[in-house]
């Protein structure tokens, strides 16, 4: 276990498969292993910043999000079940980290994000058309009522329509700077972004 000190508060992170030890630490020791040893470290590297984790933060992420049932015994087809109960702890703790590079963090955003956390967004181009499709994978193991998809209009060429090739688009928003497209979604949807 790392555990993560927020003044009054803590964060913590499993350790499964793999612990990686550190020694002559010279960043900013963020966390720390049940034995007192570095467990994440932050340092400045040339003109940003690395963190260093001692574990696999997706293990732990995933830990307890599948049955523990051993595969094909029973005749039953696994492949095609969703099991969401993935540790919520986990992605609190990686939005915290995350948030120690806010530069970084707002570049990598895509230009599509799903008001839902599980819920997959592929952006695609078409590099004839320049036209957007926004593919979604529904990994919460039921139907999300409303889903948000909030598209950033500057980045996608000034898109002002958004269009279902699946189910319905419920509403559309016109707001400064961004498109907001309301949806029902089932497991996958395939919502086309235009100007219309």
């Amino acid at each position: 276990m790392i555990t993560f000190n927020r003044g009054d508060s803590s964060l913590a992170l499993p350790v499964f498969g793999y612990r990686q030890t550190f020694t002559g630490v010279e960043g900013k020791v963020l966390g720390a292993c049940r034995d007192g040893t570095p467990g994440a470290v932050l340092n400045d590297y040339g003109k940003g910043k690395a963190l260093l984790l001692g574990a696999l933060p997706g293990a732990a992420y995933l830990k307890g999000a599948f049955p523990l049932k051993p595969f094909g015994r029973g005749g039953e087809d696994l492949s095609t079940a969703i099991y969401p109960q993935y540790n919520e702890a986990i992605r609190t703790l990686l939005g915290h980290l995350l948030n120690l590079f806010p530069e970084a963090f707002a570049a990598s955003l895509s230009p599509v994000i799903s008001s839902d956390p599980l819920v997959e967004v592929t952006l695609h181009r078409n590099p004839e058309t320049q036209e957007y499709c926004v593919s979604l994978v529904n990994f919460r193991g039921q139907p999300v009522e409303e889903l948000v998809l909030t598209v950033d209009t500057k980045a996608l060429n000034g898109v002002t329509s958004a269009e279902s090739k699946v189910g319905k688009i419920q509403k559309v928003r016109k707001k400064t700077g961004r498109l907001e497209v309301s949806l029902r979604l089932d497991q996958f949807e395939v919502v086309c972004l235009g100007r219309s």
